[in-house]
């Protein structure tokens, strides 16, 4: 084997290790701005003690839906994390997605770039997979105690950030999809190309209709500090 045969397969193999790029979403997308600190109640009259307001934190609600053990469900999402901090994605007692310092249960994201994520939870087993732009992991068991049925229903989605600096993410290409033997139900789908889709309700911070900024790809390939 000649040396730039060695070479060009050690380059091959190096390729195929590293998790694939997501590209850029078409149009607007969900901009996620974290509330700053902000300290209340500071010198109440009452002796009521500050509270400090900070991050980002959004529940999207629907109507509940009670899982069969036989289901499955598919959350797909685009999403740049908050870059400092911690950003959670939740399924309220099914599953909890932490994103902080390049890493989501294990798997590598782009800090700085957009990252396509795929989450199948199995309520039989109690767990999910987990894909972030073409890598697989899991399964990951659900880390919620299970109290009646509440691990059994479907109910709502969630967005944290752990942020304690007023701080931009992104999401796009929003869904929930309920696979069962009757079929395929979409729960949720926001693909962010209108003023107001469903029932958001941002507690802290706020959620803009935007165009992403263009650096977040190259040549039609995510970019950024992986």
């Amino acid at each position: 084997m000649t040396l730039r045969t060695v070479v060009m397969s050690l380059l091959a193999a190096s390729v195929a290790i590293l998790p694939a790029g997501a590209g850029q979403p078409d149009g607007y997308a969900g901009k996620l701005i974290a509330n700053p600190p902000i300290a209340l109640n500071v010198g109440d009259p009452n002796g009521l003690p500050s509270v400090l307001c900070t991050g980002f934190s959004w529940t999207e609600t629907f109507p509940a839906h009670l899982l069969d053990p036989a289901d499955t469900v598919l959350l797909e999402l685009a999403i740049v994390p908050f870059r400092s901090g911690s950003t959670e994605v939740l399924l309220p007692e099914l599953l909890r997605l932490p994103f902080a310092d390049g890493h989501v249960n294990g798997l590598p994201y782009h800090r700085s770039a957009w990252n396509d994520v795929r989450v199948w939870f199995r309520p039989a087993t109690q767990d999910y997979m987990l894909s972030v732009n073409g890598v697989e992991a899991g399964p990951f068991p659900n880390e919620f105690p299970c109290q009646q049925m509440d691990c059994f229903t479907l109910k709502a989605l969630l967005i944290r950030g752990g942020v304690f600096e007023e701080a931009v993410a992104w999401i796009d290409s929003l869904s929930l999809v309920r696979q069962s033997s009757a079929g395929q139900e979409l729960v949720l789908q926001n693909t962010f190309e209108a003023c107001y889709a469903g029932q958001q309700n941002v507690i802290l911070g706020g959620l803009l209709i935007a165009t992403p900024p263009e650096q977040f790809t190259r040549g039609g390939r995510a970019v950024g500090n992986p």
